[in-house]
């Protein structure tokens, strides 16, 4: 919030269909994101499956690169969405939930292929290790 220049109470936020041409855009960046995040999962599991450990490492840091310029759009759109529900009319509510709804598919199917990811590694993990007993074994000499 903005101070006035002629009191000390703040402005309030703008109400965020007045800000909708701004969120639409932010919600088109944070889904072209997502997308671009969508395939490096993609790349990751194919280096999973390839045992390419440096094509891996590749795509998780350029991964881990575009969830920095992520936050902070998720962050706005998920305020924008606070104060459209606290503040705003249902029909406002719901203008503003359609213009989001491409963001959260997108978001949904990005967590989805994370813990496809994330259950790929673990299995390639699994499939790594000697067996239990021969394990102890070594452990044991």
């Amino acid at each position: 919030m903005i101070a006035r220049s002629d009191t000390s109470l703040p402005i309030p936020a703008p109400h965020p269909l007045e800000e909708s041409e701004r969120l639409a855009w932010q919600a088109e960046a944070a889904v072209s994101l997502l997308e671009r995040f969508g395939e490096l999962v993609g790349i990751a599991l194919d280096a999973v499956g390839a045992g390419d450990d440096a094509a891996f490492a590749s795509a998780l840091a350029e991964r881990a690169r575009l969830v920095l310029l992520l936050e902070p759009l998720l962050d706005e759109l998920a305020q924008a969405r606070y104060r459209a529900r606290t503040y705003a009319a249902p029909l406002a509510t719901e203008a503003l939930a359609e213009i989001l709804r491409p963001v959260d598919e997108a978001v949904r199917y990005a967590r989805l292929l994370h813990a496809r990811l994330v259950d790929e590694v673990s299995e390639r993990e699994r499939s790594q290790r000697p067996p239990a007993r021969r394990r102890r074994a070594a452990l044991m000499s």
